[in-house]
C-alpha cells in the first residue's frame, strides 16, 4: 500500500481488493474515495456489473488487487481492464493499475 500512497494525493478514486487495509494505509485519501469489493453501485448497476462498467469507463484512478487470487472480484477486474489502464506496480503478488491520462 505504500506504493499506492505515494501515487495518491487527496482526490483520486481507488478500487481496492482489501478495503480495510487501504482505509488504514491510505490516510491521504477520504474513505469515500476508497472503493472495496463489496456493495458498489455504478450507473444503476451493482456488484460485478458495476465494477466491470466502471473499469471499462475509466472511472477509477487506480486499481489494486492480489494477482493470484481466484475470487470473482479479481476475475472481473482482469476481464474489464482496457486500454484505459496501465500496470504501474507488480510485486509480492500485488498489482496496481493506473488510469491513463487522456
Amino acid at each position: 500500500m505504500s506504493f499506492l500512497q505515494n501515487l495518491t494525493s487527496n482526490h483520486e478514486i481507488v478500487l481496492v481488493q482489501e478495503e480495510s487495509v487501504a482505509v488504514l494505509s491510505l490516510t491521504n485519501l477520504s474513505e469515500k474515495n476508497i472503493i472495496g469489493q463489496f456493495e458498489f453501485e455504478y450507473q444503476g448497476r451493482s456488484n460485478s456489473e458495476a465494477y466491470s462498467a466502471a473499469i471499462t469507463d475509466g472511472y477509477f484512478d487506480y486499481i489494486n488487487f492480489i494477482e493470484d487470487d481466484a475470487h470473482e472480484f479479481v476475475s472481473t477486474v482482469r476481464e474489464s481492464l482496457t486500454n484505459h489502464y496501465t500496470s504501474v506496480y507488480s510485486e509480492s503478488g500485488y498489482s496496481v493499475y493506473q488510469r491513463n491520462e487522456t
